[in-house]
């Protein structure tokens, strides 16, 4: 079962809007990256990671014929390229979600991006009627806690 993150806008993330806005990120291989390469980055707005794709492309190709290395390495360059961006399609979709200010507001294991919405919806115990509860945007540190000075090393 896939593993989805579940950004939403970091403005405002407690507003109803922000859960219109909220965008569920499998953490998976992406065939459609493999495949179709710069066509899906354009489908997700990533415009500049697809002009770069092309450039490399364009260079990965015409370099092996300057190096001089035998036509049959294309394919192999192709392919390598390809499968680099299938392994990490859905990151470049992440980092491109943190330049627009979106945040991580939670993980879910689901099968489809539906399910994984809605898994977080229960999880967040989103009532509509009621205005619902604020979406938790807590992020815990990762420095560690010195509020005990009399610990060296986290030895007593």
């Amino acid at each position: 079962m896939p593993t989805y993150t579940i950004h939403t806008d970091a403005d405002a993330p407690h507003v109803l809007n922000a859960l219109e806005r909220m965008v569920p990120v499998p953490d998976k291989f992406s065939m459609g990256a493999f495949f179709l390469g710069p066509i899906w980055l354009l489908r997700h707005r990533l415009f500049l990671a697809s002009t770069v794709w092309i450039a490399f492309f364009a260079a990965a190709i015409f370099g092996n014929f300057f190096v001089g290395l035998p036509a049959a390495m294309i394919p192999i360059t192709v392919y390598g390229m390809a499968l680099l961006l299938g392994l990490e399609g859905h990151d470049l979709r992440r980092r491109w979600l943190e330049k627009r200010r979106y945040i991580i507001v939670d993980i879910v294991d689901a099968n489809t991006a539906k399910d994984a919405e809605l898994r977080f919806l229960k999880r967040q115990e989103f009532d509509v009627e009621g205005g619902g509860t604020p979406i938790s945007t807590t992020r815990r540190s990762l420095q560690p806690d010195n509020s005990n000075t009399d610990q060296i090393g986290g030895l007593a």
